[in-house]
């Protein structure tokens, strides 16, 4: 879960993001009735890089970032700033978390999030690179 507490605070920090959704970026699933545009982050695996001397200690987790929006202009409007902060994370310190790196994995899928199509969600997967201290 360190993953997605960095990059929740990435996230947050970041004012292209921040000043579309406020504070509406939720670990793991948004609160049920949840007013959007909003974002919920998972991680969907997780790699200590070992070395030759046992477990390396630098971690490399792969994580979504699912934007959850009214429109679908709206929802990539979000998506793209959410990829701009994380692409320029390059070996930064977050809270104790140091010599993270972000870079963009892929996009996993764009749909209607829910059952009337009145939401529109894009997941997209990032790789996160991080030590703890």
């Amino acid at each position: 879960m360190s993953s997605i507490i960095i990059v929740n605070r990435l996230l947050s920090r970041h004012p292209g993001v921040s000043g579309l959704v406020q504070n509406r970026i939720y670990p793991i699933q948004a609160p049920q009735m949840v007013d959007g545009p909003y974002i919920v982050t998972n991680e969907t695996s997780i790699k200590d890089h070992p070395t030759t001397e046992g477990a390396g200690g630098y971690y490399k987790d792969r994580v979504t970032i699912e934007t959850i929006a009214p429109s679908g202009d709206l929802a990539l409007e979000i998506a793209q700033q959410a990829m701009v902060c994380l692409d320029a994370v390059l070996d930064l310190k977050v809270d104790r978390y140091r010599d993270v790196t972000c870079l963009f994995a892929g996009v996993g899928m764009t749909d209607s999030n829910d059952r009337n199509n009145e939401a529109r969600r894009i997941l997209r997967q990032y790789f996160v690179w991080w030590r703890l201290p």
